[in-house]
């Protein structure tokens, strides 16, 4: 039987079985308010076709009750306070109009749904017999209503189990501070809140107004205005959720743009605690217990997620100040050369890379340079990449060649067993009286370096020898080459020829060379530059590698010194 035809059923066999006035079941929301859910009085049975007496003529139904006695707005809410945990006679609370009282709990599980309720008009008309009964009809709607109860409550459950895990999938899927602010104060709102303040402590423990986000985002601008002088107390002094008490200092233009009910929660995870969130009530009334315990769970998650961001914002900035110290705060202008240098690390990681780059001066009219990528990355890679820039420079000042100077780093990185393998380009300037420079030059493993003459031939400098660290001995041997006016030369790490699309790479049939012939006329700079903006456009994908690009142009014969 549907559960309206049984409720509808069983509250016309009360009121009939004991002879009430009227009848009516009464059931909780989660609040346990009671409202009527259905009801029987005389007129409604006789209206059904039961005991109506008609006249010989087939005239009208004999008056047997003018107006029943039906609940008024307010009596409910009285009855629930009044009534007994167990079937019982009652005294009408005061102001009724009828005078015989009888309830019937609805019970599941130990806790009251609602009532059956029956009511005269006559003091008295009601007796055990019929408490027995009410007890009966309880007995037959209690299990409907307990199921009607659970249904709801375990569909709206799992929803906000998917909702937490979604917003956890979120949350984890950024490691940037601001964002985490904006995305959790967006998940906070419409689900959960009318709007979202996020408080930050400073230093000395005070809620800083963070980040504010509105349902309604014309209103974000006038209740940031309003929240912006108003702190929310030190973190301290906060460990569960509570009312927001500074909303009753508020004027009147206030309250209207931030509502009459706000929530306040702490901002903390495991011992790490830093600030507050401040809720708006939702739109359709004030914080009902399940949106506080979810609004509890989501607090911790985003706490959790602002402490993994700037965890990871620390090991970004510790990074990012040892890559710097790894490359050359300074590179010496070289007369009558123009050279520019691109260095763009791989990703967003906290890892130092292994790529590196030097250019110093080596003596009259002569300066080195360097180009390399040290294998991995991180601070094993870190730790290579200083002891080979520092080494090659030591070695440069004693005189040793490119190629001396690459074989002494060798045994070097050889004594040291877990040190790592390394692809490098050392080379060496020097201007001669005739204006030309002479590239004296040595490729450890490393992509060859390329000569682009001003008519647009591209050819290789050099010859591929032994990786640096990967055998005792390598023997490592210089190639020349002479540089004319007009000339450039291009050296890269392996992240630009190694760029992937597919199964493809861009250096791939000469590719690297292909672009290099397009830059005839092109500054250095400039040339480093399109090649940075080819490796980026050779496929979607964000880089794997980091990526050097060092271009060296030879300009005007200068006066030789």
């Amino acid at each position: 039987m549907p559960a309206e035809r049984l409720f509808d059923h069983v509250v016309h066999w009360a009121r009939a079985s004991t002879g009430a006035d009227a009848a009516y079941v009464l059931v909780g929301d989660d609040d346990e308010a009671l409202t009527v859910r259905a009801t029987a009085d005389i007129g409604s049975d006789l209206g059904s076709g039961g005991g109506s007496e008609v006249g010989a003529g087939g005239g009208e139904t004999s008056e047997v009750m003018a107006e029943p006695p039906l609940l008024r707005p307010g009596e409910a809410a009285r009855l629930a306070l009044a009534a007994h945990d167990h079937a019982a006679v009652m005294t009408p609370p005061e102001g009724s109009r009828f005078r015989s009282l009888a309830t019937a709990p609805l019970r599941s599980g130990g806790k009251r749904l609602g009532l059956v309720v029956v009511t005269a008009e006559d003091e008295g008309r009601f007796g055990p017999s019929d408490i027995a009964r009410l007890e009966y009809a309880a007995t037959s709607l209690s299990p409907v209503v307990s199921r009607e109860r659970r249904t709801p409550a375990r569909h709206g459950y799992r929803g906000w189990l998917g909702f937490l895990a979604e917003a956890n999938d979120l949350l984890a899927g950024t490691l940037d501070e601001t964002l985490v602010l904006a995305l959790a104060a967006q998940l906070f709102v419409p689900r959960i809140a009318g709007w979202c303040a996020v408080y930050l402590d400073d230093q000395g423990g005070n809620g800083v107004l963070a980040h504010v986000w509105h349902a309604d985002e014309q209103r974000i601008a006038p209740l940031r205005e309003v929240l912006g002088g108003r702190a929310a107390p030190a973190v301290r002094q906060l460990r569960e959720a509570r009312r927001w008490t500074a909303l009753g200092t508020l004027g009147p233009s206030d309250r209207r743009v931030c509502g009459t009910d706000a929530l306040e929660l702490p901002l903390a995870c495991r011992d790490h605690r830093f600030g507050s969130i401040v809720l708006g009530g939702p739109g359709d009334g004030p914080f009902r217990p399940e949106l506080v315990r979810l609004a509890e769970d989501l607090g911790h998650r985003f706490a959790l997620a602002l402490l993994n961001a700037r965890r990871y914002g620390e090991q970004v900035a510790v990074s990012q100040t040892l890559q710097r110290s790894l490359l050359p705060a300074h590179l010496p202008q070289i007369p009558g050369v123009d050279y520019g240098i691109v260095y763009l690390p791989a990703g967003q990681d906290a890892k130092a890379g292994g790529d590196f780059y030097d250019v110093f001066p080596a003596g009259l009219d002569r300066w080195r340079f360097m180009l390399g990528d040290v294998c991995g990355t991180g601070a094993g890679a870190a730790a290579v990449t200083g002891l080979v820039r520092h080494t090659l420079r030591a070695l440069s000042r004693e005189g040793h060649g490119t190629a001396r100077a690459l074989d002494s780093l060798n045994e070097a990185l050889m004594d040291d067993q877990a040190s790592r393998l390394l692809t490098v380009v050392h080379g060496e300037l020097e201007r001669l009286p005739t204006g030309n420079v002479r590239v004296s030059i040595t490729s450890a493993g490393h992509p060859l370096p390329l000569r682009l003459r001003p008519d647009g031939e591209v050819t290789p400098i050099g010859t591929s020898q032994l990786l640096v660290g990967a055998v005792p001995d390598p023997g490592y041997e210089v190639d020349t080459v002479e540089l004319v006016p007009g000339d450039l030369m291009l050296c890269v790490t392996d992240g630009v020829t190694e760029r992937r699309r597919g199964e493809l790479q861009l250096d791939d049939d000469d590719g690297l060379a292909r672009i290099l012939s397009d830059c005839t006329g092109l500054t250095a700079r400039a040339v480093s530059l399109r090649v940075q903006n080819a490796v980026r456009a050779f496929a979607p994908e964000p880089l794997a590698d980091d990526i050097a690009i060092f271009a060296l142009r030879l300009e005007s014969p200068v006066p030789f010194s």
